[in-house]
């Protein structure tokens, strides 16, 4: 019996160890934990397998002011706001050599760059990018073929956007990276299709500029890197030559997913990372769940045992008067042998112990 509950509560670390990582998802758009087409969590399985050290912050102040890392911004939610604390510490977080990748379409990317001060030199522009000629499935997912050779742009001939919108860039420090078609044109953002500027032209989407000792990159379509996108024309090339450029090739450096600006944080997949962090933590977890699942059996178990003791023993467990019992069967049929009824009840008693001993 005892075998059994050790098999459970193997079988039971095994589900846990298996069913955490799956229930560590989330529906939010551009999350990093959300496996749908509408997530980021390829974009970071990618980095982790290009030899990165990832990880997702669910506060700002998690990045520090080292400089060190690639923070990564995917769309940041307008309901969130960009806090004056954000601010002082995504300033020094870039000032001191880190980068930051911010993609946005219609997102809260300008109060980021806002708060960093660089919005006069460059802002997204918030309508819709649409092309009639060089597209995709319709006019709303234009193919970005004018890109700038660069080591950030290496191995990237057309990126696939998916309703994005472009960069209105004002200052002479910023370097455009790449522009839409010149066919391409802009309309409102929601529903109608209403054009906004009718006159088409080639238009900044990908563009860089440097901030103190460190990098701002600046991507107008957030969705070239979900997992519904990444795998079309060059999205996945451009992911991986950016983070090879961005971190000089050194794998130490390592790429962080912003989760702090998400509509709502999911407090399941904080409470997960912040017990995945540390393997002592990890698997101490994992120990006590088990051993609570054993202690509980076995509780059940003896709880059990006391009620049967309570009420006696079973029926077929009573005792058993062997002179009685022949005697009764004697009186009921005189021709039966007294000693073959001892030798029947002997086999018999040795049989239910033999079962009993099984």
């Amino acid at each position: 019996m005892k075998l059994s509950y050790a098999l459970i509560a193997a079988v039971v670390a095994v589900a846990l160890l298996v069913s955490v990582p799956l229930l560590n998802t989330t529906k939010e758009d551009f999350s990093s934990y959300n496996t749908a087409w509408n997530g980021a969590s390829d974009a970071k399985a990618l980095a982790s397998r290009d030899g990165y050290t990832t990880r997702s912050v669910f506060t700002l102040s998690e990045i520090g002011s080292s400089g060190n890392g690639v923070f990564v911004m995917l769309n940041p939610n307008t309901s969130v706001g960009f806090a004056g604390g954000d601010a002082s510490v995504l300033q020094s977080f870039v000032q001191n050599g880190g980068v930051l990748v911010l993609a946005n379409d219609f997102g809260n990317g300008n109060a980021v760059l806002s708060a960093l001060g660089v919005s006069d030199a460059a802002r997204f522009n918030g309508s819709l990018l649409e092309d009639n000629v060089s597209k995709g499935v319709d006019a709303a997912h234009p193919l970005i073929t004018d890109i700038n050779a660069s080591d950030l742009t290496a191995g990237v001939n057309m990126l696939y956007f998916n309703y994005g919108t472009v960069l209105d860039i004002s200052g002479g420090n910023v370097t455009v990276l790449a522009r839409s078609a010149p066919t391409s044109y802009l309309s409102t953002p929601a529903g109608g299709g209403a054009i906004v500027n009718s006159t088409s032209g080639a238009r900044p989407v990908l563009a860089t500029l440097d901030y103190g000792n460190g990098r701002i990159v600046l991507l107008s379509d957030p969705s070239v890197f979900i997992n519904g996108m990444l795998s079309q024309a060059d999205n996945q090339q451009l992911l991986t030559s950016m983070l090879a450029n961005l971190t000089g090739g050194d794998k130490a450096v390592p790429i962080v997913f912003d989760e702090s600006h998400r509509a709502s944080p999911p407090v399941w997949n904080l409470l997960y990372d912040r017990i995945n962090a540390d393997d002592t933590i990890k698997y101490t977890v994992v120990v006590l769940f088990t051993a609570a699942f054993v202690i509980g059996i076995n509780a059940t178990a003896l709880v059990r045992r006391r009620q049967r003791k309570d009420l006696g023993p079973a029926p077929n467990e009573l005792p058993m008067n062997e002179e009685a019992v022949i005697s009764d069967i004697v009186r009921a049929h005189p021709e039966w042998r007294r000693a073959r009824l001892k030798g029947f009840l002997k086999q018999l008693q040795q049989r239910r112990r033999m079962k009993r001993g099984n």
